[in-house]
């Protein structure tokens, strides 16, 4: 268990004793956890811990990468051309070995998967909110009657959820007229 460092910081500020020593800190904790009572966090379960290593680790490639496409100049020697091409082949083997991983663990983990579902949809929704007419139309409607903006996302979200759906069901691509 654990409890937000940022709020103990906080704390320790407000009290007026922001030293770095051990003793300081130690005494700080203690009141805070005294006057506060904050509620404990539970640690991260070991698929959490390993999904945020897997996604900090594809951002540190990925920043990898554009470091070295940021390198590539046309008028470099050949040899560097190519070495910076193969570099970046390197990251992109990389990137879809480590997408492939991300994805394998939040398919393992049934919390994470839903929560990814939940993002994707709602991503989906936003963007069918303002660019889809019929989806917009929709959307609009819902505005009109007063519904809230997450009630909005929602509702387009679930009709996209029911049109993907439909497409499983029937295997066959989407028909905007029938939807």
């Amino acid at each position: 268990m654990g409890s937000d460092p940022a709020r103990a910081r906080d704390f320790a500020e407000a009290i007026g004793r922001l030293a770095k020593t051990d003793a300081v800190d130690a005494a700080v904790l203690a009141e805070y956890a005294e006057r506060i009572r904050p509620t404990p966090r539970p640690r991260p379960d070991a698929d959490t811990v390993r999904l945020q290593a897997l996604v900090t680790r594809r951002r540190q490639v990925v920043e990898y990468r554009a470091m070295e496409a940021n390198r590539t100049n046309p008028l470099a020697d050949r040899a560097v051309k190519r070495s910076l091409s193969a570099l970046e082949r390197a990251f992109d083997k990389e990137l879809e070995r480590l997408g492939r991983d991300i994805a394998a663990a939040v398919e393992a983990s049934p919390a994470w998967a839903a929560k990814s579902v939940r993002a994707v949809l709602d991503m989906g929704a936003m963007s069918a909110r303002r660019h889809n007419p019929v989806r917009k139309a929709f959307a609009d409607r819902l505005a009109k009657a007063g519904k809230a903006g997450k009630v909005i996302i929602t509702a387009v979200a679930r009709k996209l959820e029911v049109i993907a759906d439909a497409i499983l069901q029937t295997n066959r691509p989407w028909q905007p007229q029938v939807a």
